[in-house]
Protein backbone atom coordinates (compact mmCIF):
# COMPACT_ATOMS: atom_id res chain seq x y z
CA UNK A 1 0.00 0.00 0.00
CA UNK A 2 2.84 2.09 0.81
CA UNK A 3 5.00 1.39 -2.58
CA UNK A 4 1.55 2.72 -4.06
CA UNK A 5 1.03 5.65 -2.53
CA UNK A 6 4.07 6.42 -3.25
CA UNK A 7 4.16 5.47 -7.10
CA UNK A 8 0.72 7.98 -7.23
CA UNK A 9 2.28 10.65 -5.80
CA UNK A 10 5.75 10.84 -8.20
CA UNK A 11 3.17 10.47 -10.93
CA UNK A 12 1.19 13.42 -9.58
CA UNK A 13 4.19 15.50 -9.15
CA UNK A 14 5.50 14.60 -12.59
CA UNK A 15 2.48 15.87 -14.16
CA UNK A 16 2.26 18.73 -12.28
CA UNK A 17 6.02 19.34 -13.50
CA UNK A 18 5.13 18.55 -17.14
CA UNK A 19 1.67 20.80 -17.05
CA UNK A 20 3.44 23.61 -15.63
CA UNK A 21 6.72 22.94 -18.23
CA UNK A 22 4.77 23.14 -21.17
CA UNK A 23 4.06 26.90 -20.57
CA UNK A 24 7.89 27.94 -20.49
CA UNK A 25 9.63 29.70 -22.54
CA UNK A 26 9.73 33.12 -24.92
CA UNK A 27 6.47 33.98 -26.48
CA UNK A 28 5.54 36.25 -28.92
CA UNK A 29 2.19 38.60 -28.76
CA UNK A 30 0.39 38.16 -32.07
CA UNK A 31 -2.27 41.20 -32.03
CA UNK A 32 -0.10 44.31 -30.97
CA UNK A 33 -1.21 46.18 -33.82
CA UNK A 34 -4.27 44.80 -34.38
CA UNK A 35 -4.94 46.13 -30.35
CA UNK A 36 -3.97 49.98 -30.80
CA UNK A 37 -6.59 50.86 -28.31
CA UNK A 38 -4.70 49.33 -25.32
CA UNK A 39 -0.66 48.70 -24.66
CA UNK A 40 0.20 45.10 -24.46
CA UNK A 41 2.89 43.45 -23.44
CA UNK A 42 4.79 42.33 -26.44
CA UNK A 43 6.91 39.91 -25.27
CA UNK A 44 6.54 37.37 -22.21
CA UNK A 45 8.75 34.83 -20.66
CA UNK A 46 7.73 32.46 -18.60
CA UNK A 47 10.13 30.34 -16.79
CA UNK A 48 9.90 27.56 -13.58
CA UNK A 49 8.51 29.90 -10.91
CA UNK A 50 8.17 33.70 -12.59
CA UNK A 51 7.12 35.52 -15.64
CA UNK A 52 8.47 38.64 -17.31
CA UNK A 53 7.20 41.02 -19.63
CA UNK A 54 8.63 43.47 -21.96
CA UNK A 55 6.97 46.94 -23.07
CA UNK A 56 6.24 47.26 -26.98
CA UNK A 57 8.16 50.47 -27.57
CA UNK A 58 11.22 50.67 -25.53
CA UNK A 59 13.48 48.03 -23.55
CA UNK A 60 11.29 47.71 -19.92
CA UNK A 61 10.52 44.68 -18.23
CA UNK A 62 8.44 43.83 -15.81
CA UNK A 63 8.65 41.00 -14.02
CA UNK A 64 6.73 39.03 -10.94
CA UNK A 65 7.03 35.89 -8.95
CA UNK A 66 4.49 33.21 -10.74
CA UNK A 67 2.06 30.27 -9.97
CA UNK A 68 0.15 27.41 -12.43
CA UNK A 69 -2.08 25.19 -11.31
CA UNK A 70 -3.90 23.67 -14.18
CA UNK A 71 -5.40 26.55 -16.45
CA UNK A 72 -5.26 29.13 -13.83
CA UNK A 73 -2.44 31.47 -14.02
CA UNK A 74 -1.27 33.78 -11.28
CA UNK A 75 0.71 36.94 -10.57
CA UNK A 76 0.51 40.30 -9.06
CA UNK A 77 -3.10 39.49 -7.53
CA UNK A 78 -4.48 38.57 -10.66
CA UNK A 79 -5.34 34.77 -11.51
CA UNK A 80 -6.27 34.02 -15.44
CA UNK A 81 -7.15 31.53 -17.39
CA UNK A 82 -4.21 30.63 -19.63
CA UNK A 83 -4.66 27.82 -22.24
CA UNK A 84 -1.85 26.57 -24.51
CA UNK A 85 -3.18 25.12 -28.27
CA UNK A 86 -0.07 24.02 -30.16
CA UNK A 87 2.68 26.75 -30.32
CA UNK A 88 0.01 29.09 -29.08
CA UNK A 89 -0.28 30.08 -25.37
CA UNK A 90 -3.56 31.88 -24.60
CA UNK A 91 -4.32 33.95 -21.39
CA UNK A 92 -7.39 35.11 -20.52
CA UNK A 93 -9.41 34.05 -23.87
CA UNK A 94 -7.93 37.69 -25.35
CA UNK A 95 -3.88 38.08 -25.25
CA UNK A 96 -2.65 35.48 -27.63
CA UNK A 97 1.09 34.75 -27.51
CA UNK A 98 3.15 32.81 -30.15
CA UNK A 99 6.46 30.58 -29.89
CA UNK A 100 6.55 31.52 -33.19
CA UNK A 101 7.28 35.14 -34.27
CA UNK A 102 4.98 36.07 -36.84
CA UNK A 103 6.80 39.35 -39.65
CA UNK A 104 4.64 41.94 -37.51
CA UNK A 105 6.11 41.03 -34.51
CA UNK A 106 9.96 40.64 -35.89
CA UNK A 107 9.38 44.69 -37.17
CA UNK A 108 8.57 45.16 -33.45
CA UNK A 109 11.38 43.39 -32.23
CA UNK A 110 14.06 45.13 -34.24
CA UNK A 111 16.79 46.79 -32.57
CA UNK A 112 16.22 50.15 -33.66
CA UNK A 113 12.75 49.92 -31.87
CA UNK A 114 14.38 49.08 -28.86
CA UNK A 115 16.80 52.11 -28.80
CA UNK A 116 16.97 52.54 -24.48
CA UNK A 117 16.71 50.50 -21.77
CA UNK A 118 14.86 52.37 -18.56
CA UNK A 119 15.34 51.78 -15.01
CA UNK A 120 11.88 53.47 -14.04
CA UNK A 121 12.28 54.96 -10.04
CA UNK A 122 9.61 52.91 -8.33
CA UNK A 123 9.37 55.17 -5.41
CA UNK A 124 7.42 53.57 -2.64
CA UNK A 125 4.70 55.56 0.01
CA UNK A 126 3.86 58.53 -1.89
CA UNK A 127 1.14 59.50 -4.05
CA UNK A 128 0.62 58.90 -7.52
CA UNK A 129 -1.92 58.51 -9.97
CA UNK A 130 -3.08 55.24 -12.08
CA UNK A 131 -2.84 56.19 -15.95
CA UNK A 132 -4.22 54.81 -18.17
CA UNK A 133 -7.97 53.31 -17.91
CA UNK A 134 -8.87 50.20 -19.38
CA UNK A 135 -9.85 51.69 -22.96
CA UNK A 136 -6.56 54.43 -23.21
CA UNK A 137 -3.56 54.32 -24.53
CA UNK A 138 -0.20 57.00 -24.76
CA UNK A 139 -0.15 58.81 -27.88
CA UNK A 140 3.88 59.19 -27.82
CA UNK A 141 6.67 58.59 -25.87
CA UNK A 142 9.74 61.16 -24.03
CA UNK A 143 12.31 58.87 -23.01
CA UNK A 144 15.32 59.21 -21.59
CA UNK A 145 17.90 56.35 -20.62
CA UNK A 146 20.72 54.46 -21.02
CA UNK A 147 21.19 53.83 -24.78
CA UNK A 148 21.44 50.35 -25.83
CA UNK A 149 24.45 50.39 -28.41
CA UNK A 150 26.89 52.78 -26.58
CA UNK A 151 25.52 52.83 -22.42
CA UNK A 152 25.25 56.65 -22.72
CA UNK A 153 22.29 58.36 -21.76
CA UNK A 154 19.96 59.94 -24.72
CA UNK A 155 16.67 61.53 -25.17
CA UNK A 156 14.18 59.50 -27.67
CA UNK A 157 11.10 61.00 -28.85
CA UNK A 158 9.07 57.63 -30.16
CA UNK A 159 11.58 55.05 -31.94
CA UNK A 160 14.47 57.97 -32.32
CA UNK A 161 17.58 59.21 -30.77
CA UNK A 162 16.82 63.26 -30.49
CA UNK A 163 18.80 66.54 -29.69
CA UNK A 164 16.86 68.33 -26.90
CA UNK A 165 16.59 70.96 -29.33
CA UNK A 166 14.13 68.96 -31.32
CA UNK A 167 11.62 68.32 -28.53
CA UNK A 168 9.34 71.55 -29.24
CA UNK A 169 9.12 70.43 -33.22
CA UNK A 170 8.01 66.99 -31.88
CA UNK A 171 5.15 68.81 -29.25
CA UNK A 172 3.98 71.22 -31.66
CA UNK A 173 3.40 68.50 -34.33
CA UNK A 174 1.59 65.69 -32.37
CA UNK A 175 -0.27 68.85 -30.34
CA UNK A 176 -1.54 69.63 -34.32
CA UNK A 177 -2.11 66.11 -35.24
CA UNK A 178 -4.23 65.43 -32.13
CA UNK A 179 -5.84 68.48 -31.56
CA UNK A 180 -5.34 68.22 -27.60
CA UNK A 181 -7.05 71.19 -26.31
CA UNK A 182 -4.60 70.94 -23.27
CA UNK A 183 -1.80 68.77 -24.04
CA UNK A 184 0.26 67.11 -21.36
CA UNK A 185 3.96 65.30 -21.92
CA UNK A 186 4.48 61.88 -20.38
CA UNK A 187 8.12 61.33 -19.22
CA UNK A 188 9.40 58.06 -19.06
CA UNK A 189 13.29 58.85 -17.23
CA UNK A 190 15.73 56.17 -15.91
CA UNK A 191 16.15 56.94 -12.35
CA UNK A 192 19.61 57.51 -12.76
CA UNK A 193 19.17 60.45 -14.88
CA UNK A 194 21.21 63.94 -13.70
CA UNK A 195 19.11 66.44 -13.29
CA UNK A 196 21.81 68.56 -15.51
CA UNK A 197 20.02 66.67 -18.31
CA UNK A 198 16.49 67.39 -17.00
CA UNK A 199 16.97 71.06 -17.01
CA UNK A 200 17.13 71.18 -20.69
CA UNK A 201 14.08 68.89 -20.91
CA UNK A 202 11.91 71.41 -18.94
CA UNK A 203 13.57 74.45 -21.17
CA UNK A 204 12.32 72.78 -24.09
CA UNK A 205 8.87 72.60 -22.94
CA UNK A 206 8.53 76.20 -21.01
CA UNK A 207 10.26 77.29 -24.69
CA UNK A 208 6.70 76.44 -26.69
CA UNK A 209 4.80 77.16 -23.53
CA UNK A 210 3.95 73.52 -22.72
CA UNK A 211 4.29 73.50 -19.02
CA UNK A 212 2.10 70.49 -18.49
CA UNK A 213 3.93 67.50 -17.70
CA UNK A 214 3.74 63.68 -15.97
CA UNK A 215 6.49 61.83 -14.49
CA UNK A 216 6.04 58.17 -14.90
CA UNK A 217 7.10 56.53 -11.93
CA UNK A 218 6.29 52.69 -12.47
CA UNK A 219 4.84 50.71 -14.94
CA UNK A 220 2.41 47.83 -13.82
CA UNK A 221 0.87 45.12 -16.07
CA UNK A 222 -3.03 45.13 -15.40
CA UNK A 223 -6.02 42.59 -16.36
CA UNK A 224 -8.85 43.00 -16.89
CA UNK A 225 -11.74 40.18 -17.61
CA UNK A 226 -12.98 41.76 -21.26
CA UNK A 227 -10.00 42.95 -22.12
CA UNK A 228 -6.75 40.80 -21.10
CA UNK A 229 -3.36 41.72 -19.91
CA UNK A 230 -2.55 46.32 -20.43
CA UNK A 231 -0.20 48.40 -18.76
CA UNK A 232 -0.93 50.86 -16.15
CA UNK A 233 1.32 53.57 -15.51
CA UNK A 234 1.98 55.58 -11.82
CA UNK A 235 2.57 58.84 -12.54
CA UNK A 236 2.23 62.69 -10.64
CA UNK A 237 0.90 65.42 -12.81
CA UNK A 238 2.67 68.67 -12.24
CA UNK A 239 2.87 72.37 -13.87
CA UNK A 240 6.36 74.19 -15.31
CA UNK A 241 6.55 77.66 -14.43
CA UNK A 242 5.93 80.18 -17.67
CA UNK A 243 9.34 81.74 -18.72
CA UNK A 244 9.70 85.06 -17.63
CA UNK A 245 11.21 88.23 -19.83
CA UNK A 246 13.49 88.89 -16.82
CA UNK A 247 14.99 85.29 -16.91
CA UNK A 248 17.76 84.93 -18.61
CA UNK A 249 19.41 81.98 -17.46
CA UNK A 250 18.60 79.22 -19.62
CA UNK A 251 19.89 81.39 -22.77
CA UNK A 252 23.16 82.24 -20.96
CA UNK A 253 24.01 78.58 -19.60
CA UNK A 254 22.21 76.09 -21.64
CA UNK A 255 24.01 76.96 -24.77
CA UNK A 256 20.92 76.84 -26.97
CA UNK A 257 20.46 79.51 -29.81
CA UNK A 258 18.77 82.87 -27.88
CA UNK A 259 15.42 82.90 -27.95
CA UNK A 260 13.24 86.05 -28.12
CA UNK A 261 11.67 87.73 -25.19
CA UNK A 262 8.55 86.11 -23.92
CA UNK A 263 5.69 88.77 -23.26
CA UNK A 264 5.72 90.38 -19.79
CA UNK A 265 4.37 88.24 -17.22
CA UNK A 266 3.00 89.34 -13.61
CA UNK A 267 4.20 86.86 -11.28
CA UNK A 268 1.18 85.14 -9.47
CA UNK A 269 3.25 85.35 -6.24
CA UNK A 270 3.84 88.92 -6.62
CA UNK A 271 1.24 90.16 -4.02
CA UNK A 272 1.87 87.11 -1.96
CA UNK A 273 2.91 87.31 1.62
CA UNK A 274 3.18 84.46 3.02
CA UNK A 275 6.35 82.79 4.88
CA UNK A 276 8.34 80.69 2.79
CA UNK A 277 9.61 77.06 3.32
CA UNK A 278 13.20 76.15 1.46
CA UNK A 279 14.01 72.66 0.77
CA UNK A 280 17.56 72.07 -1.24
CA UNK A 281 18.17 68.70 -3.07
CA UNK A 282 22.05 68.94 -2.70
CA UNK A 283 24.03 65.45 -3.72
CA UNK A 284 20.93 63.37 -3.14
CA UNK A 285 20.22 64.80 0.04
CA UNK A 286 17.79 67.24 1.47
CA UNK A 287 18.10 70.08 3.35
CA UNK A 288 15.69 72.32 5.58
CA UNK A 289 16.42 74.87 7.93
CA UNK A 290 20.15 75.07 7.62
CA UNK A 291 20.32 70.72 7.99
CA UNK A 292 20.36 67.79 6.68
CA UNK A 293 17.33 66.06 7.10
CA UNK A 294 16.05 62.03 6.17
CA UNK A 295 12.74 61.29 4.97
CA UNK A 296 10.64 60.98 8.30
CA UNK A 297 11.73 64.37 8.59
CA UNK A 298 10.88 65.47 5.79
CA UNK A 299 7.21 64.58 5.37
CA UNK A 300 6.96 66.33 8.65
CA UNK A 301 8.44 69.62 7.37
CA UNK A 302 6.74 70.08 4.90
CA UNK A 303 3.31 68.72 6.34
CA UNK A 304 3.70 71.81 9.22
CA UNK A 305 4.55 74.05 6.01
CA UNK A 306 1.46 73.47 4.23
CA UNK A 307 -0.88 73.87 7.60
CA UNK A 308 1.16 77.27 7.63
CA UNK A 309 0.00 77.75 4.15
CA UNK A 310 3.79 78.38 3.55
CA UNK A 311 5.26 79.22 -0.11
CA UNK A 312 7.44 76.04 -0.54
CA UNK A 313 10.44 76.67 -3.00
CA UNK A 314 12.07 73.39 -3.34
CA UNK A 315 15.76 73.40 -5.76
CA UNK A 316 17.94 70.76 -6.58
CA UNK A 317 21.18 70.45 -8.01
CA UNK A 318 22.74 69.67 -11.36
CA UNK A 319 24.12 66.02 -10.34
CA UNK A 320 21.48 64.72 -8.04
CA UNK A 321 19.66 61.56 -9.44
CA UNK A 322 15.92 62.00 -10.89
CA UNK A 323 15.48 59.48 -8.79
CA UNK A 324 16.00 61.72 -5.64
CA UNK A 325 14.67 64.42 -6.88
CA UNK A 326 11.10 62.69 -8.03
CA UNK A 327 11.17 61.96 -4.34
CA UNK A 328 11.22 64.59 -3.31
CA UNK A 329 7.98 66.26 -5.30
CA UNK A 330 6.33 63.20 -5.24
CA UNK A 331 6.85 63.50 -1.25
CA UNK A 332 5.45 66.70 -1.28
CA UNK A 333 2.46 66.15 -3.28
CA UNK A 334 1.82 63.66 -0.90
CA UNK A 335 1.45 65.74 2.09
CA UNK A 336 -0.96 67.88 -0.19
CA UNK A 337 -3.04 65.04 -0.97
CA UNK A 338 -3.24 63.70 2.89
CA UNK A 339 -3.86 66.91 4.02
CA UNK A 340 -6.88 68.05 1.68
CA UNK A 341 -8.09 64.28 2.38
CA UNK A 342 -8.57 64.84 6.52
CA UNK A 343 -9.97 68.60 5.37
CA UNK A 344 -12.05 66.52 3.18
CA UNK A 345 -13.52 63.79 5.70
CA UNK A 346 -14.11 66.63 8.29
CA UNK A 347 -16.19 69.25 5.89
CA UNK A 348 -17.82 66.50 3.79
CA UNK A 349 -17.51 62.92 5.12
CA UNK A 350 -15.98 61.67 2.47
CA UNK A 351 -12.54 60.99 0.39
CA UNK A 352 -10.94 64.04 -0.90
CA UNK A 353 -11.08 61.95 -4.37
CA UNK A 354 -14.76 61.03 -4.17
CA UNK A 355 -15.47 64.82 -3.74
CA UNK A 356 -17.54 66.71 -7.01
CA UNK A 357 -15.93 69.38 -8.71
CA UNK A 358 -17.37 72.31 -6.43
CA UNK A 359 -16.35 70.36 -3.08
CA UNK A 360 -12.55 69.48 -4.50
CA UNK A 361 -12.74 73.47 -5.29
CA UNK A 362 -13.11 74.45 -1.75
CA UNK A 363 -10.50 72.15 -0.57
CA UNK A 364 -8.35 73.03 -2.45
CA UNK A 365 -8.80 77.01 -1.65
CA UNK A 366 -8.64 75.76 1.36
CA UNK A 367 -5.31 74.09 1.28
CA UNK A 368 -3.61 75.73 -1.86
CA UNK A 369 -0.81 74.61 -3.49
CA UNK A 370 1.73 76.97 -2.93
CA UNK A 371 5.12 74.99 -4.58
CA UNK A 372 7.31 76.14 -6.99
CA UNK A 373 9.17 72.92 -7.39
CA UNK A 374 11.17 73.48 -11.18
CA UNK A 375 14.19 75.53 -10.66
CA UNK A 376 17.18 74.28 -10.00
CA UNK A 377 20.25 75.81 -7.68
CA UNK A 378 22.04 77.80 -10.31
CA UNK A 379 18.53 79.17 -11.70
CA UNK A 380 17.60 80.43 -8.19
CA UNK A 381 21.13 81.86 -8.12
CA UNK A 382 20.54 83.77 -11.83
CA UNK A 383 17.57 85.22 -10.84
CA UNK A 384 18.31 86.87 -7.36
CA UNK A 385 21.61 88.28 -8.45
CA UNK A 386 19.72 90.04 -11.36
CA UNK A 387 16.58 90.74 -9.71
CA UNK A 388 17.00 90.85 -6.36
CA UNK A 389 14.21 89.09 -6.16
CA UNK A 390 12.59 85.25 -7.02
CA UNK A 391 9.38 85.67 -8.77
CA UNK A 392 8.20 88.63 -7.06
CA UNK A 393 9.28 87.01 -3.45
CA UNK A 394 11.88 88.35 -1.17
CA UNK A 395 13.82 85.49 -0.83
CA UNK A 396 17.16 84.03 1.27
CA UNK A 397 20.40 83.95 -0.27
CA UNK A 398 21.91 80.10 -0.87
CA UNK A 399 24.47 80.31 0.91
CA UNK A 400 21.91 81.48 4.11
CA UNK A 401 20.40 78.07 3.69
CA UNK A 402 22.53 75.43 3.96
CA UNK A 403 24.48 74.55 7.13
CA UNK A 404 27.03 77.03 8.70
Amino acid sequence: MKNLLLVLFCLSFIISCNTKEKYQGTWYDTIYYQNEAQEVPIKMVITKDSIHFEHPNFRFWESFAMHIEKNQLSFNQSNLKVEKVKDSLIINNYNIFSKNPIENVSKILKEDNLNLELNLPKIQNAYFKKYPNDNHRLIYYILFGKRLDNDTYSLQLNNNYADFEDLPIFLSEHHRDYHSPYPNSFLLIDKNSKMNDLEKLFYMHQKINQLKVSFINNISIKSNDSIGLYYEYQLIDKKLFPLTDKDNYSNKTLNFPLLPPPPPMMSTLENENSNISYYILNDNIIYAENKKINHNEFEKLVERSILNDDIIISLYDLESSYESFLKMIATMDAAYQKLRNKRALIKFNKPFNDLNNEEIGEIKMEIQMKHIWDYSIPHYKSIIENNNSFLGLKVKSMDSLFPK
